[in-house]
């Protein structure tokens, strides 16, 4: 945490010289022989004076990923604590990215080929006031033993906000980014970028800059035919490739019109047992009538929406927090099952 007091604000980029200033010191004292520091945690922290009090809590935890090989292999991203390791299914965990230039993480992803390549997307991609930039991908070859940063300078000073590894090739890595609640100095181009070497280079393949447009939220491609692209953009809806990004269209039939509602925070996920069903959940306001997330299906690959009834009529699954915590994702082989933000399974297509 910062705080501001006694004085107005902070310098946005405080955090990032008290974390080298942290580097430097540990150089230091390795160059001197002097004794290490032992870690003893992390332990749960009681909660605050806000919500329940008096509970064992953790911080914000934004990513989650599992090993293909072996479900007891667990890496977590937390919103200002770096990369975590835990090879007992959760019993005990291990910091990763300590010494990293920056411990804000947004999006985790393995490649599914070869599950010790780790990609963590650095910033934290929401507007909180206290949701940090990042400093580009951190990569591991290794399953977390050591890290380089590549992409820096096409993700620094934004959050990552999704990582996706083609299935079928290696090399070719997909990323979302959007704007964060501290920016960096600079404000560039927020969006969808594809890389075709395994992230050290990186291209744009649709995006878009201030002042009107905060970047993508989500992205998702077709398993069984990855040629075929979905991005959820804040404030302007979802758009979808089929040709691997080269071009885009936006995507409406039943969706709701960023012209005439607040389309804002947009999650989106592709059945991997049936690529023409996508799930998008959708934070939309109406002014003086309706402010929460709204879930939409396609079974046509996006030709045609319509609203999933979510027991009862606008039933607000996120409540005051779908700004922030709201998340959708399809069964990997079951298209009739979806999961929406922890709240609930639905085993019926989201019919009930």
């Amino acid at each position: 945490w910062q705080r501001a007091y006694p004085l107005q604000d902070l310098p946005d980029a405080g955090m990032a010289i008290a974390s080298a200033q942290t580097r430097a010191m540990m150089s230091v004292q390795a160059a001197a022989a002097l004794p290490n520091w032992e870690n003893i945690g992390p332990a749960p922290m009681r909660s605050s004076a806000m919500g329940k009090q008096k509970i064992d809590v953790a911080g914000r935890t934004l990513a989650i990923v599992i090993d293909p090989r072996d479900s007891k292999v667990v890496y977590i991203g937390a919103a200002q604590g770096g990369v975590w390791k835990s090879t007992n299914g959760g019993d005990s965990w291990s910091p990763l990215t300590d010494n990293m230039p920056s411990l804000s993480i947004g999006a985790l992803a393995l490649d599914p080929q070869n599950p010790d390549t780790i990609y963590a997307g650095t910033g934290e991609p929401t507007l909180g006031g206290d949701n940090y930039y990042g400093a580009g991908i951190l990569k591991s070859t290794n399953g977390g033993q050591s890290w380089s940063v590549v992409g820096a300078d096409t993700f620094a000073g934004m959050g990552v906000s999704k990582i996706v590894v083609d299935p079928t090739d290696a090399n070719l890595v997909y990323a979302a980014s959007a704007r964060t609640g501290v920016d960096g100095a600079s404000f560039p181009a927020r969006g969808i970028f594809r890389s075709t070497n395994g992230g050290q280079n990186w291209e744009a393949l649709l995006t878009c800059a201030e002042p009107s447009c905060l970047g993508a939220n989500d992205f998702a491609l077709a398993a069984t035919n990855p040629t075929t692209l979905y991005a959820g953009f804040y404030g302007f809806g979802i758009f979808a490739s089929t040709d691997g990004g080269a071009n885009w269209q936006p995507l409406g039939n039943g969706l709701p019109d960023p012209n005439q509602y607040q389309v804002q925070r947009v999650m989106l996920d592709v059945s991997a047992g049936n690529p023409n069903v996508v799930y998008a959940s959708i934070h939309i306001g109406i002014p003086g009538q309706y402010d929460g997330a709204v879930l939409f299906k396609t079974t046509n690959g996006g030709q045609q929406w319509s609203q999933v009834t979510i027991g009862a009529e606008n039933f607000n699954f996120c409540g005051q927090q779908c700004w922030y915590s709201h998340e959708v994702a399809a069964h990997p082989t079951n298209p009739d099952v979806v999961l929406l933000g922890g709240q609930a399974v639905y085993v019926d297509g989201g019919e009930t």
